[in-house]
């Protein structure tokens, strides 16, 4: 945070009270549900009240990007929330979002390291998309499966780079599918 640690309180202050009294969000532990829910997507499409209370706490160029973060993310949530079939307006809608939260988002936060779910939304989740037109495959419960999966037989599916291991394991997949098969 710009400013040491005091301005990062008051940052911070700024921000809960803001999502207290504007948004009428109410503190709840994760696991109780109650953030995943309809806070969560109160927060999502009231984002700029987020914004307005870093005002004066972050660098314009940082807010500037932080708002345009925002605006991206509501319009992605949408796509990522459905489980139906997308319509093709909406899949463009949705890679040109991508497009533009990842590097908002970079610019906001210059500390940020890509995760390997941002990872995935922003390189992956387009193209899964467009060919299957609807992300619920492609949901983070399904992407948890896939990583402990991948985990397990990592130890089977050595090789010199990431790519490798992913060949190998999807090789040993399709073999033990035809196995199975017979």
């Amino acid at each position: 945070m710009h400013g040491g640690r005091a301005a990062a309180a008051r940052a911070a202050a700024s921000v809960a009270a803001a999502l207290l009294e504007d948004l009428r969000v109410r503190p709840v532990p994760y696991h109780g549900g109650g953030f995943a829910g309809r806070e969560c997507h109160r927060i999502t499409q009231r984002g700029a009240v987020v914004c307005d209370a870093l005002d004066g706490h972050i660098p314009a160029p940082q807010l500037a990007a932080l708002r345009t973060t925002w605006v991206e993310w509501a319009g992605m949530v949408r796509t990522l929330n459905r489980a139906q079939e997308i319509p093709a307006e909406g899949i463009m809608d949705f890679c040109t979002s991508v497009q533009r939260f990842a590097p908002a988002l970079l610019v906001a936060f210059p500390w940020l390291s890509i995760s390997p779910k941002l990872h995935a939304l922003t390189n992956h989740a387009p193209a899964f998309l467009r060919r299957f037109r609807s992300l619920r495959s492609y949901e983070e419960q399904a992407l948890e499966s896939w990583h402990a999966f991948f985990n397990h037989a990592r130890a089977q599916c050595m090789a010199d780079s990431f790519l490798g291991s992913c060949a190998q394991l999807v090789q040993r997949a399709a073999v033990e599918r035809q196995l199975l098969a017979e």
